[in-house]
């Protein structure tokens, strides 16, 4: 009888600590999901694939930043806020990946691309041709906030890619936006 209840104790704690991981932004997304993700080839630079068709461009196999890894997105701005895991990430890219040319992403509903980015870094003096997110190194153990925007370059003619339905519908259904 001891053994039992101890079985199941310890698989009610599994449950619980497997269950918390998978929400914590790691892993493939789910159906219908709001993820950005970087090119598999990392090492292409933004202006190499400025007339690549979307369609033509491979993705890296995990996401950069998914829905699970924000608290909330404002639909006004395109401002969103990173949970504290996320940190590491932006650093990394901001401490070792940086290029004035800028480093591409593309912003993904569920597998379906929906336009180009590119994170850029504001000492660049070459000026962004698609929406950025501007990244700069954060570091330390200060506050745990980190707020990104996904901003349209000052010239930007044309439509506005970020104010696709299909990405407002997303954030929607996860929960996180505001301001719409």
């Amino acid at each position: 009888m001891k053994y039992i209840r101890l079985a199941c104790v310890v698989a009610g704690l599994l449950a619980l600590i497997f269950s918390s991981c998978q929400d914590a932004g790691v892993g493939l997304p789910r159906d219908g999901e709001w993820v950005i993700y970087r090119l598999s080839d990392a090492t292409l630079l933004s202006d190499q694939v400025r007339n690549v068709p979307l369609s033509q461009l491979s993705v890296a196999a995990a996401p950069f930043i998914s829905v699970r890894d924000i608290g909330w997105y404002r639909w006004d701005t395109h401002r969103f806020e990173c949970l504290p895991h996320v940190r590491g990430r932006i650093d990394s890219l901001a401490r070792y990946g940086g290029s004035v040319r800028g480093v591409p992403f593309v912003v993904t509903v569920g597998k379906e691309p929906i336009y180009l980015g590119s994170f850029w870094w504001s000492y660049s003096s070459i000026m962004p041709w698609c929406p950025t997110i501007e990244i700069t190194f954060i570091g330390g153990s200060g506050s745990t906030d980190l707020q990104l925007g996904i901003e349209l370059p000052p010239l930007h003619q044309g439509e506005d890619s970020r104010q696709d339905w299909r990405i407002h519908e997303a954030l929607r259904r996860a929960g996180v936006l505001v301001g719409s």
